[in-house]
């Protein structure tokens, strides 16, 4: 569990002006900022933001920048909290301005009464307001001095930014080191927690996001069992001339056994132009094509890779099977790599070269040679009296690369050796050498 000071500031923007609320966030947003670049010597370690103010009825496009500021809060790992309107309106119908804002950093909330209903003179919304916590009948500060009872969004939402930055005193130090490393991410992994732990309630079921009421008890519980997940922040693939290339990084990982590198593969664009009828999404289909040891439990950030050599011309589809040790999985999404028909014909240096006893070719047949039905192709080897050694090649071959292997362990001799591709009209040779 973390420790430290904890407190709440004041700042001056409670304003239905766009330009004063966004000078207000501003502030806010540039202390947390300047605490991220310092790694905390300056600034202030700000997690949320309250708003017990809004325009009734506003309407988002008309508020631009004003939004536009939950995202910029939320990159720095700032989640904002806004009270919906005092009425009995539904805000995806109405509008309002925070709680229709479509930012993910904006939680907004709506008021909930000591019998656990929503109160009949709260807003409400499926997609826009997230979910109820009490703020009927709360006693509160008044202005200048004294405590008197209140009743208002005002009231609810204060509770939920509150109780939100409490989740990080409870939050076990995995959770905080995640967040830490990825910030936007971070915010809205607690925020998902903070979600998740709500309790059900029936007058808020299907006016709602979370259909729910705020549980502290339920998210400090939450943030303090976290456990690190496999988190996947980025996956590519690309084409190289070694194969098709996989990078993938993670920001955390839990017992994490490893990755197996799965393959589907679909031939060239047929005559018809239509694509093979095989769905990325059947995982009959797949192959496994290798596989890369995870790094079991660590919250800093891994680097893999992994390079599939043997692929040929066509459009790969690769995805990631993540295997913990205890045999559990998950899928990643799907990268897809294509592989062009080659341009042109040619037969590359046998490698390595000399070799004992083995060694492999490589050639390329063009589209422009084999078109639909294929071209027939034969690579033969050669002594240098022009004696037939081996046949390695003798078929017809789509468009694509190829390699085959030559192996003299049948008792060739040291020497030089020619091998010769030939197709149609068109002839290459290549020298190797053979040395025991």
């Amino acid at each position: 569990m973390s420790t430290g000071v904890h407190r709440v500031m004041p700042i001056a923007g409670s304003s239905t002006v766009e330009a004063t609320v966004v000078a207000a966030y501003a502030y806010a947003l540039e202390l947390r900022a300047t605490y991220n670049e310092t790694n905390g010597s300056s600034g202030a370690f700000i997690v949320s933001t309250n708003s017990s103010f809004g325009v009734d009825l506003g309407q988002p496009a008309n508020y631009p920048i004003w939004c536009a500021m939950y995202d910029s809060m939320g990159v720095q790992g700032i989640l904002s909290c806004g009270a919906t309107a005092n009425e009995d309106w539904d805000i995806d119908v109405v509008g309002d301005v925070p709680t229709a804002c479509p930012s993910d950093y904006m939680i907004a909330v709506t008021n909930t009464t000591r019998n656990d209903v929503r109160n009949s003179n709260a807003a409400y919304g499926l997609t826009t307001i997230d979910l109820g916590a009490p703020g009927t009948s709360i006693l509160s500060t008044n202005t200048g001095s004294g405590y008197s009872y209140k009743t208002g969004t005002s009231m609810a939402t204060p509770m939920v930014a509150g109780f939100y930055a409490l989740m990080f005193a409870a939050a076990d130090s995995s959770l905080i080191v995640q967040y830490k490393n990825n910030l936007s991410l971070g915010a809205i992994t607690f925020r998902d927690m903070l979600f998740e732990a709500v309790d059900s309630n029936a007058s808020l079921q299907g006016i709602t996001v979370t259909g729910g009421r705020l549980n502290v008890f339920n998210a400090a519980l939450l943030a303090s069992n976290f456990i690190v997940p496999v988190e996947l922040v980025s996956m590519s693939a690309e084409n190289t001339e070694n194969g098709g290339l996989l990078t993938w990084i993670t920001a955390t990982e839990a017992n994490n056994h490893g990755f197996e590198i799965e393959e589907l593969y679909h031939p060239l664009i047929s005559g018809d132009g239509s694509l093979p009828g095989e769905d990325p999404e059947d995982g009959s289909n797949w192959d496994m094509v290798g596989f890369v040891g995870g790094s079991g439990t660590t919250t800093e950030s891994k680097y893999y890779s992994f390079i599939d050599n043997d692929i040929k011309t066509g459009f790969y589809n690769y995805r990631l099977k993540q295997i913990d040790y205890d045999g559990t999985y998950e899928y990643s999404d799907i990268v897809e790599v294509e592989v062009p028909a080659p341009n042109e014909f040619a037969l590359l240096q046998n490698y390595p070269n000399p070799f004992n006893p083995s060694t492999k070719i490589k050639f390329t047949v063009p589209v422009t040679l084999s078109g639909v039905e294929g071209s027939l192709v034969t690579l033969k080897v050669y002594d240098v009296l022009g004696n037939e050694i081996a046949t390695l090649v003798n078929e017809e071959k789509p468009a694509g690369s190829y390699e085959v292997e030559f192996s003299a362990a049948g008792g060739l001799p040291s020497g030089v050796y020619f091998y010769l591709l030939n197709s149609g009209n068109v002839i290459e040779t290549k020298k190797m050498i053979l040395l025991k």
